[in-house]
């Protein structure tokens, strides 16, 4: 059938062929079998053997790179190595030098004990001489007071049968004055007595008259408070009940349109069923129609007008398809609105429950003050500690300068942040390093004891409500230097930034809570932050007005400041406030009152922040 030249090209083809599969050379995928009838084989074997030494000289290339990168890293071996060697010699001389140190360390310590044993040998050989020149000079003071004792004996037995008779005359005399001098004394001594018995009991009675008149009108002021707390609160209590009430018939509308949006709702899903079923037809229509237009090759003008017919049927069917799915969207925004009015019921169950738990808080507030009442009546009267201070003997507080104290506070709390409604007489003595009423002449006047006036402190006026203060330790209180960064710390220094409140009651202008607003991010994030409140709430305010504010307080605090924040809680002092000067506001304050406040604060702060962060007492009373 083939021609003899053909048959010698098919037979060296499949040759070929046989040789590149035995080499595991890549055949091209595009390569077809061509019969060549001119083409010889020798230049087929000599290609390939060309093929073959460019790839042996890339490989030998690639070799004598690899063995390049190891004599490079053998010699940074060998670096390595001399440098070890060099260090190792460096480390031997080292050692060397410390062990002749010791040696010489040890010589001189021998030299010192034998020097030391040496001088107490010398030191009791000379004990030795001491004690026995001791003992002689002892045996003869011992002889001559054994003959001062015979001269003595000797005189006073010569003088004693002659005085014997003067002396007994004289004894008489003197007791018999001594007797009538001591009756005299104990009769001044029993006046005295009777007379100071009786100034003590008058004075002792009157002070129990005035501490039980004192206890008698706290009671009955206390008494007066819990009265009106109690008629508040029932009011609340009655006003809250009517809420509740109102809110239950609330849900029950609110359920009865749940339910009616609920069949809506199931309606329009079967309704939205045939239009669903009718687009899955479509989408399969549709997918045949390209599966058919994919297989089909039209081959005259018949086919080609069947296949525009299917574009235009398809075209329409696809318009359909998407006013339909437009319809079904909208009927799911509307189930969507249906669903958002069915999470209502839960918010207000929410309200419900939130009212029923502050209702039960008020019972137990109330219950709390009616045993702190009880045992303030039953409390055990303070001992007598005659004008005097006692202090243990094992644990006492320690006292620090207002030096140590503000480098205390530059080195661990370079921020504080300080809320307050009476701090400013603290701050004073802290940011003038205790010169502040420090001098003798001031210490007893009024502008020291009780009035908190800005006589020399400019920056703690009564309209500056957002104080900055850098506390330097040699210095004390200077200017920030930047008051528009509240935040800034200058160096070498503290920096303590006063927010003044009237305590949390409503004569603050502007409101307390206006200070967490925007602009409180300028301030910094402080490590310590203190609260020195209860002064005008406990002088000023009402005791429900002062729950629902200190819940704000804790709800601002927990917002605004990280975990890593210590609190710092300053209870209320026995005295207050510079707005009782006001003859419209009227002060409502004693201890009790003042007690109860700062522990329940102390108590709500514990309780919120007593897990995540640590909470400090600062007693001030």
């Amino acid at each position: 059938m083939y021609s003899k030249v053909a048959r010698i090209a098919i037979t060296a083809g499949t040759a070929i062929c046989a040789n590149v599969a035995y080499n595991t050379a890549p055949v091209p995928a595009t390569h077809h079998l061509v019969i060549e009838t001119h083409r010889s084989p020798d230049k087929d074997w000599a290609m390939q053997a060309e093929a073959r030494n460019a790839s042996l000289r890339v490989q030998l290339e690639r070799a004598e790179a690899h063995n390049d990168s190891l004599r490079v890293q053998l010699e940074q071996a060998e670096i390595c190595a001399q440098q070890a060697a060099s260090l190792a010699n460096t480390l031997q001389l080292q050692v060397i030098d410390l062990m002749i140190q010791l040696k010489r360390e040890t010589a001189k310590h021998v030299m010192l004990t034998v020097n030391l044993e040496t001088e107490r040998g010398i030191h009791a050989a000379q004990m030795d001489c001491f004690q026995g020149v001791a003992q002689i000079w002892a045996d003869q003071l011992n002889g001559q007071t054994q003959l001062a004792a015979e001269y003595a004996e000797q005189y006073i037995s010569q003088a004693k049968y002659e005085s014997q008779v003067v002396k007994l005359a004289e004894e008489n005399i003197a007791q018999q004055s001594a007797i009538a001098k001591l009756k005299a004394t104990v009769e001044q001594l029993n006046a005295k007595h009777d007379d100071e018995l009786k100034a003590t009991t008058e004075q002792l009675n009157d002070k129990q008259a005035n501490n039980l008149k004192s206890i008698d009108h706290d009671l009955k002021e206390l008494a007066n408070c819990l009265v009106k707390e109690q008629t508040q609160a029932d009011a609340e209590r009655d006003t809250l009940n009517k809420r509740i009430e109102l809110a239950e018939g609330h849900v029950k509308r609110l359920e009865v349109i749940n339910k009616l949006y609920a069949n809506r709702a199931e309606r329009a899903t079967k309704r939205c069923q045939p239009y669903a079923e009718h687009d899955k037809r479509v989408d399969e229509t549709a997918k045949k129609s390209k599966l058919a237009s994919k297989l089909e090759q039209p081959a005259d003008k018949h086919n080609d007008e069947l296949a525009v017919n299917r574009v235009e049927s398809q075209d329409k069917l696809k318009i359909e398809s998407v006013w339909k799915a437009k319809d079904i969207i909208r009927r799911g925004m509307m189930a969507n609105k249906l669903n958002v009015t069915r999470i209502k019921p839960v918010t207000c169950n929410g309200m419900i429950s939130a009212a029923k738990n502050k209702l039960t808080r008020n019972k137990e507030m109330a219950h709390k003050v009616v045993e702190l009442l009880r045992a303030y009546q039953h409390r055990p009267l303070p001992p007598n500690n005659y004008n005097c201070m006692w202090l243990s003997y094992n644990c006492r507080l320690c006292r620090y300068s207002y030096q140590e104290f503000a480098q205390c506070l530059q080195q661990k709390h370079s921020l504080v942040h300080w809320f307050g409604d009476s701090p400013r007489r603290a701050l004073k003595k802290i940011t003038t390093l205790g010169k502040w009423c420090s001098r003798s002449d001031e210490v007893d006047t009024q502008l020291c004891i009780c009035n908190d006036n800005v006589k020399g402190f400019g920056s703690y006026s009564k309209q500056t409500l957002v104080i900055p203060l850098d506390i330097d330790p040699v210095t004390g209180d200077t200017l920030p230097l930047d008051s528009q960064q509240l935040g800034t710390v200058a160096t070498n220094s503290s920096h303590i930034i006063l927010l003044k409140w009237g305590g949390l009651t409503t004569l603050n202008n502007p409101p307390w809570e206006s200070t967490f607003s925007l602009s409180f991010t300028q301030m910094g994030t402080p490590s310590v932050t203190i609260f020195a409140l209860v002064n005008w709430d406990v002088a000023f305010s009402t005791w429900l007005l002062f729950i629902q504010q200190v819940e704000m307080l804790i709800e601002h605090v927990a917002q605004t400041y990280l975990t890593s924040t210590n609190i710092i809680i300053r209870t209320g002092q026995y005295f207050c406030c510079t707005y009782d000067i006001n003859p419209q506001l009227k002060r409502k304050y004693f201890r009790l009152r003042n007690q109860y406040f700062s522990q329940y604060l102390v108590d709500e702060f514990n309780a919120q922040f007593g897990d995540e962060q640590r909470i400090s007492i600062w007693d001030v009373g």
